[in-house]
């Protein structure tokens, strides 16, 4: 199914306000913009900024350790898989202060704050003095770096839709919006580039699941079943998603180990342990199964572990956790009665 089938090959911003290639703000048109919003939106703007370079200081590091994760996963979870430096925030002075100083005594605007997880040590320090305060290798602050530059473009995307007249989409209304792009839309600050996409996706994966949901004969009266039709047949007895990561929805599968349908006993209880520890994120807690407790290493092309339906199945067969998806390629679960909502983020 095509995006097009959606009208989904219109740019992004097909409303007012879209921008250019390139559009960037220097600090003071920053500075100057930011002052004009609420303080509610402020505030918004502050958390979102904190909480990205929170995601993306994690995930660097992650990844450096060999984890493969989706960008969008919560940086609590990322946390868990680490045992050194955290983001513990940035603080803004609006001018070089002396009131603010790095590490080295240097006077500064924005200082960064780390903390070790291991030792609780907490480092002060501006962002070009990140390596030479942690001792994080060269390669991987080269890609903090990168990602908290990406969040910068983030806020100057936003800030410049505002000046140029963005307009919400209604027909973005149809999806269910995450509570951090609906508080968004509430202070009317305009959606990101990405927050767009997400949603739009959102509704082309509820349209499918709309007409899997069709039964089989009205479906062949619109042409021939597709393989996703058949997964009820070639795995007779399991939940359709479950099915669907099984065989051909994660594409070719990087490697021959094949899917468990069954959660190893001598898993189980570090699964339950992770969880109650904080861990919702069942991507992560697979990528802990595989590095600490010898569960099989094996991936779909994606990436994705293929132990992520069985977790997943396991965890649904226990009412005292309930499930529901983060993005489309993860799922959580958290400690309260079983929900009716296990779904597609297994494929």
């Amino acid at each position: 199914m095509a995006w097009s089938d959606y009208e989904e090959d219109k740019p992004l911003n097909w409303r007012q306000g879209r921008l250019e290639p390139g559009d960037r703000l220097s600090v003071q048109e920053r500075d100057e913009r930011l002052a004009a919003l609420t303080g509610d939106q402020q505030s918004y703007l502050q958390s979102m900024l904190t909480r990205g370079r929170r995601t993306r200081f994690a995930n660097s590091l992650a990844r450096a350790k060999g984890y493969q994760i989706p960008e969008d996963t919560d940086p609590e979870d990322l946390e868990q898989m680490l045992d050194e430096w955290v983001y513990a925030g940035f603080v803004d002075g609006g001018q070089v202060t002396p009131e603010l100083r790095c590490e080295c005594g240097r006077a500064l605007r924005y200082r960064h704050e780390v903390r070790h997880k291991t030792s609780g040590i907490t480092r002060y320090f501006g962002i070009d003095h990140l390596m030479e305060h942690t001792g994080i290798d060269a390669k991987v602050v080269a890609d903090i770096l990168k990602g908290f530059e990406a969040i910068d473009y983030e806020l100057d995307e936003i800030l410049l839709k505002l000046e140029k007249g963005w307009s919400f989409d209604p027909s973005l209304l149809s999806s269910p919006m995450p509570p951090e792009i609906e508080r968004q839309v509430q202070l009317e600050l305009p959606l990101l580039d990405r927050q767009i996409l997400f949603l739009r996706r959102q509704q082309v994966e509820q349209k499918k699941r709309d007409h899997k949901e069709r039964p089989v004969e009205e479906r062949m009266t619109n042409g021939p079943l597709v393989m996703d039709d058949l997964f009820g047949a070639t795995f007779p007895g399991l939940p359709q998603p479950l099915a669907s990561a099984a065989s051909v929805s994660e594409n070719e599968p990087s490697d021959s180990t094949p899917v468990p349908f069954d959660l190893p006993v001598t898993l189980q209880e570090p699964v339950l342990n992770y969880l109650r520890s904080g861990t919702k994120s069942v991507r992560i807690i697979c990528e802990l199964l595989i590095h600490h407790h010898g569960a099989p290493g094996g991936r779909f092309s994606t990436g994705k572990p293929k132990l992520f339906p069985t977790v997943c199945l396991f965890l649904e067969g226990r009412s005292e956790w309930t499930g529901s998806s983060i993005g489309q390629e993860d799922r959580s679960y958290t400690g309260k009665e079983k929900s009716d909502s296990f779904n597609h983020s297994l494929g």
